[in-house]
């Protein structure tokens, strides 16, 4: 059983510290209304606001064998949440977030009893550093220590509130701004569709494309989101959204920069001001090295009369409410990726943790009688990078600009999958989880037959237009990997 836990690691005095994924909210910046408490001693610093809710803010620098607290403030505060209610903790920098397993951590013990604060050290793989587990429940009953409790609701933070856990995001450039969308809502991804003049065209629509039977309207996100006003560059490609009418609209975009599985409750909020159209974004995410894409509000954005004007204009029809309904149902059919490797793969897309370029940062130790082309770092954890089509008994492929890498976890380990070519995303027309066992190839290494190539053929679509593509189990190949290494 994968019972792996997620800490994110922040630097406090040069202490890294570990936090529960669950429990750190956000980071801010040092206070400039930070008010110090009348009976404030010990780590307590003072009080401070945070979108009108006081949050009391620690300092744990004295408690470290550096030395005495600093003087001056941090340039962060991590803001946490314990048994529902909520503290702030001065940090230097937030590092990164690593995952461990039930039998990583190591406790740390004086005589019969724990030493209390960090009385557990998290064991990680790289082994450069230790860090610290920050134990929230004996720091509740440190003295002086105060946690801000709201008995009517929670502190509004700067999140996007959302049940499920971890969804997948696909981020993708256009005009030189990042974007992301929940994955599940998107049609399609057309590469290089044939864009033809429309007599309607202006600055919003550059043209149409005849996408599965269908006129598309190919419209220019940055002058809906009401960016721009002039003219930009037309675009190759196309990202399709359905509306609940059945009825389909493209947007160009210039390339695709990854798919990132994300804890919507991590977002950050946009703020409103001086744009446009605010409606039509939802949050920010950040993408680490500084990097940020912006959220669409995929159902806003299909409700803009612009849209919706031109989507009508090409597809006249609408949809019975028999069909409506099978439409939304669409929307929540087993999501899939289609790529390359060199031959036409679909892969449930819940195996598929990330989608990268292929890293030029690279440990290059290409063996090729094991198909491993080097490691790379993702994060703070050192990723083996395996030629799929190798893997597979195709030809091994030398990576090209549309080249991409399928990070994939097994039980314990992360492995990154080098494709030619990442297609589409799109659902199974049906999808039993079983039909993973006769996925191709069932078992890495063992020849292949026709039969097998045939057996692992499955249903990619609707109703109206399905086409076959051949299913491969990642996870599976993921898990065989790591049992190779043991």
């Amino acid at each position: 059983m994968n019972d792996r836990h997620g800490y994110g690691v922040v630097q406090v005095g040069g202490v890294y510290l570990g936090i529960e994924i669950s429990a750190l909210m956000e980071a801010v910046q040092w206070p400039a209304d930070l008010m110090p408490h009348p009976t404030a001693h010990g780590v307590l610093v003072g009080v401070f606001t945070l979108r009108g809710k006081a949050v009391p803010l620690v300092d744990l620098r004295s408690l470290f064998a550096q030395g005495a607290a600093e003087a001056c403030p941090t340039p962060l505060v991590a803001v946490i949440r314990y048994s529902g209610s909520y503290i702030g903790l001065a940090i230097d920098e937030v590092c990164e977030i690593v995952h461990v397993s039930g039998d990583q951590p190591c406790a740390l013990v004086s005589g019969d009893r724990a030493p209390g604060l960090l009385s557990t050290l998290l064991t990680i793989q790289d082994g450069k550093r230790m860090i610290y587990a920050l134990d929230l429940a004996y720091l509740a009953g440190v003295p002086g220590v105060l946690f801000a409790s709201d008995t009517g609701r929670e502190v509004p933070t700067q999140t996007l509130t959302t049940q499920g856990g971890l969804r997948h995001y696909l981020v993708f450039e256009c005009d030189g701004r990042n974007f992301c969308i929940d994955a599940s809502v998107v049609t399609g991804l057309v590469d290089k569709p044939e864009i033809t003049p429309s007599d309607f065209g202006n600055e919003r629509c550059f043209g149409t494309a005849e996408v599965r039977g269908k006129k598309v309207a190919a419209l220019s996100l940055p002058h809906v989101l009401g960016f721009e006003t002039g003219a930009l560059p037309l675009k190759d490609q196309l990202l399709l959204l359905t509306a609940p009418d059945g009825r389909v609209s493209g947007f160009g975009y210039d390339r695709m920069v990854a798919i990132r599985r994300k804890d919507p409750n991590r977002l950050m909020a946009v703020p409103t001001y001086g744009l446009r159209e605010p409606d039509l974004l939802r949050a920010v995410m950040s993408l680490g090295d500084g990097e940020q894409a912006l959220l669409l509000a995929h159902a806003a954005l299909l409700e803009r009369p612009e849209v919706q004007s031109y989507a009508k204009i090409y597809q006249h029809e609408v949809k019975t409410a028999r069909e409506t309904h099978q439409a939304a149902k669409a929307v929540h059919r087993q999501a899939c990726l289609l790529f390359h490797a060199p031959i036409h793969f679909a892969a449930p897309l819940s195996q598929i943790s990330e989608i990268l370029d292929v890293p030029t940062q690279l440990i290059r130790v290409h063996q090729p009688e094991n198909h491993l082309l080097g490691q790379f770092n993702l994060r703070g954890e050192q990723v083996p990078l395996i030629c799929l089509s190798s893997l597979i008994e195709s030809s091994p492929q030398s990576p090209t600009p549309t080249s991409r890498v399928l990070v994939v976890r097994g039980d314990h380990a992360a492995f990154g999958f080098a494709v030619c070519k990442v297609d589409a995303i799109d659902s199974f027309k049906e999808f039993d989880p079983a039909q993973l066992d006769r996925g191709y190839p069932a078992n890495a290494g063992r020849a292949q037959s026709v039969n097998d190539r045939v057996r692992s053929l499955v249903s990619i679509g609707n109703h109206e237009q399905s086409w076959r593509a051949t299913l491969l189990d990642l996870r599976s190949l993921a898990v065989q990997l790591e049992k190779a290494c043991i």
